[in-house]
């Protein structure tokens, strides 16, 4: 069980950076912030990403990276129970290396995604199973291990772990309103 506590303390920077952008959209302000970070570029006709992929969100995700892994990096400093659990030493890391790491990981494996989706045919916002659910995963499981590499067992624990927690919050959002669609 500390495994799986480890592994979510560890890997939450990256799954609240892949929440901020959808809900930086309902705070009034940030909408206007927003520029597709594909500049409305075209590949045989097809924008290479889409108005959904923006700055704004990049931006965001990676400050909430930041954030949260200061957070951890706090709480780590002061919770002795925390300390216990830890397989790494958060007194040691940089908050704005891994915070970066995770959060820019995890919108980049959703953008990468995306190109995908737009080069089949699929329309943004589109359902493409299980790859709505794993791009995050994937993208902050890649970028953060060049600072902290894990045990190829702690990346499949975190693997499932975190795909029952993102479908568990998509379906919450959803039924708050705070997403269209409940994937």
């Amino acid at each position: 069980m500390d495994k799986i506590l480890f592994l979510f303390f560890f890997f939450l920077p990256a799954g609240l950076a892949n929440s901020a952008p959808v809900l930086a959209l309902k705070v009034p302000g940030l909408k206007k912030l927003s520029y597709p970070i594909d500049f409305n570029l075209k590949l045989k006709g097809e924008r290479i990403l889409g108005d959904h992929k923006t700055i704004r969100g990049f931006v965001l995700a990676i400050l909430t990276g930041i954030a949260v892994v200061a957070i951890q990096k706090h709480l780590y400093m002061n919770w002795e129970q925390l300390r216990d659990i830890s397989e790494i030493d958060y007194g040691g890391i940089s908050s704005v290396v891994l915070g970066s790491l995770l959060g820019f990981g995890a919108v980049f494996g959703d953008a990468f995604k995306s190109f995908f989706k737009r080069r089949i045919g699929i329309k943004p916002g589109g359902p493409w199973i299980p790859f709505d659910q794993v791009d995050f995963i994937i993208g902050g499981s890649l970028f953060s291990s060049v600072y902290i590499p894990l045990a190829f067992t702690d990346y499949l624990i975190l693997f499932v772990v975190f795909i029952i927690l993102h479908f568990t919050t998509n379906v919450v959002a959803y039924a708050l309103k705070l997403k269209d669609v409940p994937y």
